[in-house]
């Protein structure tokens, strides 16, 4: 079975990953195109891009592969699917469902878990594009909300699965002795909750540490071991809710232990994995006694095998393959 397979400008790495793997470990063949907003700098040039006018400068929903290009890659390949880690609502998806429907090859596209938070964003985007979520042939969610409100949009086939799962022979436990107690990876915004981390240990003992600069992905695992405990703290506000929160399995196959926010999807996938201490990053004293909690859950063992079991990419592609056989 062949698939014709288009990448998100999101977490592209992450995304090359993970498709790699659902070609190698499964009978799929599948052909991968990365997102269209990089394709210049993948292909140094090779392939083509148009630009649309949808949202503002710069921005991830600016580019989407020309309709021409996909008419040649179904003539050339032939795909039994075609689709992606590619928003039902979004402009590209539109393009990819009628080019398929008039090729006969079915869809499928990829529901992100902010996806009820993005109808406040962009609702003219969506509702402009919201035929393409009753045709396609199959909608993956992130986590159940976002099933949800596929299905009151007309979905007529979902399912509710992680977008990729974790390359666990790069986060991996490395040999080297932890310089921190607590460690912090994410955007400086508001929502992610660093400022209400550092407002509710303030005044004790614990201190979590957090790059002032970018960290490489090659890296990144490094970063990881050099704490005991990892600090997850999103925040729920009225635009936003946190997506899967990939960095809580990364830091488990690192084996970390977790303190893990109880505002957002997450919950739908680690909320019983081994080292996991779930809090309210609200509350000072949920916040401490979190963090005590998970400092005698560290080293975490056995939370690197549950993510060996339960959230590799080899796990997640074969829940890709038992949908798309």
């Amino acid at each position: 079975m062949k698939i014709l397979f288009f990448g998100h400008s999101l977490v592209a790495m992450r995304q090359w990953k993970f498709v790699k793997t659902l070609d190698e470990s499964t009978p799929l063949n599948v052909i991968y195109y990365p997102p269209a907003v990089w394709n210049k700098h993948v292909f140094k040039g090779e392939g083509r891009y148009n630009k649309t006018e949808l949202h503002n400068e710069g921005s991830i929903w600016d580019y989407y592969y020309e309709p021409e290009f996909i008419y040649e890659q179904i003539d050339l390949h032939k795909p039994d699917w075609i689709g992606g880690f590619v928003e039902p609502y979004s402009k590209v998806a539109t393009i990819i469902q009628k080019i398929a429907d008039e090729s006969g090859v079915k869809t499928f596209f990829f529901a992100y878990e902010n996806l009820s938070n993005n109808f406040l964003y962009y609702p003219e985007n969506i509702q402009a594009n919201m035929p393409t979520i009753a045709q396609a042939d199959l909608i993956l969610c992130g986590n159940t909300i976002s099933e949800k409100f596929m299905k009151t949009l007309g979905a007529k086939r979902t399912k509710v699965i992680p977008h990729t799962g974790i390359d666990t022979n790069f986060f991996r436990i490395l040999d080297i002795k932890p310089k921190y107690e607590g460690i912090f990876l994410s955007r400086k915004v508001p929502e992610k909750g660093w400022e209400q981390i550092n407002r509710s240990l303030n005044q004790s003992s614990f201190r979590v540490y957090t790059p002032t600069s970018f960290v490489p992905i090659s890296q990144i695992p490094e970063f990881y071991n050099s704490g005991k405990v990892f600090v997850h703290a999103s925040l729920r506000t009225s635009k936003w809710l946190e997506q899967l929160g990939y960095v809580i399995p990364e830091a488990l196959s690192c084996g970390r232990s977790v303190i893990m926010s109880k505002y957002g999807s997450q919950l739908d996938w680690f909320s019983d994995a081994p080292g996991i201490v779930i809090y309210d990053p609200l509350d000072e004293t949920s916040t401490r006694e979190a963090f005590d909690h998970a400092l005698s859950k560290y080293p975490n063992h056995e939370g690197r095998e549950w993510v060996l079991k339960n959230f590799s990419n080899e796990v997640i592609a074969n829940k890709y393959y038992d949908l798309l056989k």
